[in-house]
């Protein structure tokens, strides 16, 4: 059961640190310092539902 648990804080967090970075990288590449970045994709990511994350991420993602 503890093992479990442990696994499933660990999935949690790595799909968090994949929305956190991928803000994070969006935000710089438009031009916003670091700092700043850094903090707004941490808002971000709270308020984002899964679906506009993932469409976001695909559009973002595709071969221009």
């Amino acid at each position: 059961m503890y093992v479990n648990s442990i696994f499933k804080k660990n999935i949690i967090y790595f799909e968090w640190m994949k929305e956190y970075q991928f803000f994070t990288e969006q935000l710089i590449a438009a031009g916003v310092n670091e700092i700043t970045a850094e903090e707004d994709a941490c808002r971000i990511e709270h308020a984002i539902s899964d679906e506009s994350f993932h469409k976001l991420q695909k559009y973002f993602m595709k071969p221009k």
